[in-house]
Order: C-alpha cells, then structure tokens, then sequence
C-alpha cells in the first residue's frame, strides 16, 4: 500500500506538470506530456479518448461526487481516472465509501490516502501547506491541493496548464444547450458562481503558492493555453518539449 510519505522528494532534478480542467485542453497536444511527470484531476478521464496521455497522478478532494444530480458521473470519472495503469490516485479518505457506492466500483489498493484536508480563505498564508503528512489544504480548488503536492515532492520546476479561469458566469452554465462551458468537456458537470469572484478567488490561491514556491527557490510557470491567471510567469508550452 503507498503512502503519503512516498510521495517525498521524488521530484528531485526533474519537472512537473499540474493540469486544470479548462476548455484549452482541447487545443493542447497533451501526448507530449506521456513521459513527465503530471497532475490531474477531477474529471480528466474524459478527456482520455483524445489523448495517450495518462498522468502519473491523480488527485481528488471535491465534493461533487456527493451531487444528487450528478454524483453518480463523477464517481465513475473517479474510478476510472485511479484505476489507469500508469497513474496512482490520491484521494480524500472521506470520499471513499461515496465513491465506491455511487461509481459502483473500488478504488485501487495503490491509492494514496488523505485525512487531514484544512479550507481556510483564499489569500490567508494557511491555505498553503510545506508538509502534505501534517495536511493539506483545499481552499476551494483541488489545483491548490496539486500545488502543494508538487511542492512536498520537491520538483525543481512545476508547470501549471489548463487554468484558464475565464469563467462564464451564467443561471446554470452546465445547463446551457452547449453543455458545461468553463470545462474542457460539454459533460464536466461542475457549476460556478460569480465569474469575477471565481476569478480573483483563484488567483489569490496562485499567488500564494507562488510565494511558497519563490522563497523556497523553487521555479512556477504557467504555460497553459489562453488562462488569465496572472500570478505566475508564463512559458510556451510547446516550446518545452523542443
């Protein structure tokens, strides 16, 4: 069975790339992340019949498999995201028994097991925990939970794609007749609120990450497709894999 403390410092001289949920995915060539080392989450696996790429891990700590109206989706997203071969899932022990019931499946023995998940406001200097076995903190994204993961296993260089945060703020964007519309998938069936509040609510999160990361010498990009997150410096995507 892993454990959290697997996870310690095997980024070591090596790169890592943290992958969102936005709509720039679909523009992206995501084969060219196949041998790095790579994040995702939430529903990435339906983003799977496009691509070869399967990340090497995979993080859950949402509460949207417990939605009555979508709960059930979202499940099975979990279960299949886990149980990739190549990936090892870590998700929040809390979620467990909802998951397997709703997703009609289990979660795979290589699973590695969160307990202490703390949600303390966007922009406190709480929200972003050096110590991933003393906790975690969600503070409203999951992505905050891969930026401190990537941080624990000690990557030298971290890339952040597919944080486009250009949110459409509408009644119910995963009702309008083109699907969800702030997600790579018509299918994601995950709702916002205000658009601006969504907005500078993320970015507060990136920027303190960003802090954690600067002062710990540690280099951030973001080197997504059409995001508006302007906390980080930005990289071409493309350009590193020449």
């Amino acid at each position: 069975m892993n454990t959290i403390f697997d996870l310690k410092d095997i980024g070591i001289g090596k790169r890592i790339f943290l992958v969102g949920n936005g709509p720039s995915l679909n523009d992206m060539n995501l084969d060219l992340l196949e041998n790095e080392y790579s994040i995702a989450m939430n529903r990435i696996e339906l983003l799977y019949p496009a691509t070869k790429w399967r990340p090497s891990h995979y993080v859950f700590t949402s509460s949207n498999c417990q939605d009555s109206k979508w709960g059930h989706k979202w499940s099975k997203s979990i279960l299949n995201a886990s149980n990739e071969e190549k990936t090892t899932p870590i998700i929040w022990r809390r979620f467990k028994d909802i998951i397997e019931k709703n997703g009609e499946g289990n979660l795979p023995q290589k699973t590695i097991w969160l307990d202490s998940i703390t949600e303390y406001p966007c922009g406190d200097d709480r929200q972003f925990s050096t110590n991933a076995v003393e906790r975690l903190d969600k503070s409203g994204t999951t992505m905050n939970v891969a930026l401190q993961l990537a941080y624990y296993m000690n990557f030298d260089e971290v890339y952040v794609i597919g944080c486009d945060s250009n949110w459409i703020t509408a009644t119910n964007t995963i009702n309008t007749s083109e699907g969800d519309i702030n997600h790579f998938h018509p299918d994601y069936h995950a709702s916002i609120g205000n658009g601006e509040v969504e907005f500078n609510r993320m970015n507060d999160t990136h920027k303190t990450a960003v802090k954690y990361f600067t002062e710990a010498g540690k280099k951030i990009y973001n080197a997504g497709y059409n995001s508006s997150i302007t906390a980080y410096k930005r990289k071409i995507f493309d350009d590193l894999f020449v």
